[in-house]
């Protein structure tokens, strides 16, 4: 029996029925963890990304997905196209194993430089190309799978120079891979789902492909603090699944994924649908982490229903100076008045955190740091871990997946980890102070107190004036 058979089969001799789900919370483990995936698979191996970047931790994982190529592993590579401009060379290459196919999602028809053709392509073709793919799935041998909010790239595992992101996946075995499977199959044979080779015209010839191909099996990594993956083998591989074990979760798991016809407008939202159904479960409390919050009039009733019931609300999300997409934090800013009017707890990650210690998780020291997780607990009894932001574009144009885990110990856990995001100087608690038309935003944590209603600790001018701009706009329901 191979690696993953021999993990998988005595994990789940207890626990028949069951899903076991490991918290991979920090960017070394997630790494890891899929080199682990890709490095132990006897099999096949189904990946479906949002975006994969070509940077060190991009070329590492696509290096480790030819080498299971090499071995006989069945590759499927399924890429949402936003972010694929000038790629398709390496892509078609990379295609060109007969271990390997690789289909793009929903895909522009302008394929090469310069990018601003793919922007009138957008004008022109807009109600089509607004609607993404932005799944993250990594399944192997259909027995083991990550499924979370990290996309493939230095920034999501604490490799970045500049920025990182905190960040939150499941590694998941047992009853609900087959779920999860069924999630890549409607994709993959999706009519949305096209063969890269059937997009270019670059068609590489064998003396190209050795030349490639070469390099890429010697590849090299040049960030120091990347060299340690370099020395991983399958020992090491087999030691890192041992050492997740104890750390797994067993309860009852469900996988919740829109349809890929959700994108052209035929199928219902149904992540949304079942979010809005664990939320009207709750009892007692409700903690939320999110990169993007932008309420809608549907969400805020719902959240104005739980707190009438007397539910705990707190969220997490990016302050300003952390947010990657200042639009969405103006969407986000338009609201938060009347959530701290209805008594939800807010707070908002730091960017400076990373810069003092590494206290965020998933963050290096000198980097940004920036929240990108969508994970919910309902009661601290179960879990939404996904790629599900909370806002309307996740909600109701992109297509998303995550995990509903029934597990308190789970529960407990991501709980944990939020709580010691909300603590220290990593994120500021946003308080509300006054009465009416006097009120003033304030923003506090440790050793710090900025007050006003567009203060926006740590951002820029720039930032600020942006944001202002566009909480003008009419475009919060397209965040």
């Amino acid at each position: 029996m191979d690696g993953l058979g021999h993990f998988v089969a005595t994990a789940i001799a207890d626990h028949p029925g069951e899903s076991g789900c490991a918290l991979l919370g920090d960017g070394e483990m997630a790494l890891t963890t899929r080199l682990a995936l890709a490095g132990l698979a006897g099999r096949t191996l189904d990946m479906q990304y949002y975006l994969w970047h070509d940077d060190a931790t991009g070329r590492m994982l696509a290096r480790a997905v030819l080498a299971a190529a090499d071995r006989g592993v069945r590759v499927r590579m399924l890429i949402d196209d936003i972010h694929l401009t000038g790629r398709d060379t390496g892509l078609a290459t990379l295609d060109s194993h007969p271990n390997i196919e690789i289909r793009i999602f929903n895909p522009f028809r302008v394929r090469a430089w310069p990018s601003w053709q793919r922007l009138l392509e957008a004008l022109r073709d807009g109600r089509r190309l607004n609607h993404r793919m932005h799944n993250k799935t990594f399944v192997a041998d259909g027995s083991l799978a990550i499924v979370g909010g990290r996309n493939i790239g230095d920034e999501y595992f604490a490799a970045g120079e500049v920025a990182n992101f905190r960040d939150m996946d499941l590694l998941t075995l047992g009853a609900v891979v087959g779920e999860i499977g069924d999630s890549f199959a409607a994709f993959w044979e999706s009519r949305l789902a096209v063969p890269v080779r059937t997009l270019t015209p670059f068609r590489p010839t064998k003396r190209f492909v050795r030349r490639w191909f070469r390099r890429m099996r010697r590849f090299r990594l040049h960030k120091a603090s990347l060299q340690r993956y370099s020395r991983l083998d399958t020992a090491a591989f087999n030691a890192h699944l041992e050492g997740l074990r104890s750390r797994l979760h067993w309860g009852e798991a469900r996988t919740v994924y829109d349809l890929p016809d959700k994108v052209a407008g035929t199928a219902p939202p149904r992540v949304a649908q079942a979010m809005l159904a664990l939320l009207e479960r709750v009892e007692h409390e409700l903690l939320i982490e999110t990169a993007y919050f932008v309420p809608d009039d549907q969400s805020l009733a719902v959240l104005q229903r739980l707190r009438e019931r007397g539910i705990a609300i707190t969220v997490l999300t990016n302050s300003l100076a952390s947010n990657d997409v200042i639009a969405a934090h103006a969407g986000y800013a338009v609201h938060r008045p009347v959530l701290l009017e209805m008594g939800v707890r807010l707070f908002e990650a730091r960017s400076r955190a990373a810069r003092r210690e590494p206290t965020v998780a998933g963050t290096r020291v000198g980097s940004r740091a920036s929240l990108h997780s969508k994970a919910a607990v309902f009661d601290r009894t179960r879990v939404f871990v996904g790629t599900l932001n909370f806002d309307p574009r996740s909600l109701y144009i992109n297509t998303e997946i995550g995990l509903v885990v029934e597990s308190p110990g789970l529960a407990r856990e991501v709980a944990a980890a939020i709580g010691k995001a909300l603590a220290g100087d990593t994120s500021f608690s946003v308080l509300l102070t006054g009465e009416s038309r006097r009120s003033r935003l304030v923003w506090r944590a440790e050793g710090l107190q900025v007050e006003g209603l567009h203060s926006e600790p740590e951002a820029s001018l720039l930032r600020r004036g942006l944001a202002w701009i566009y909480q003008r706009l009419p475009i919060h329901r397209w965040l």
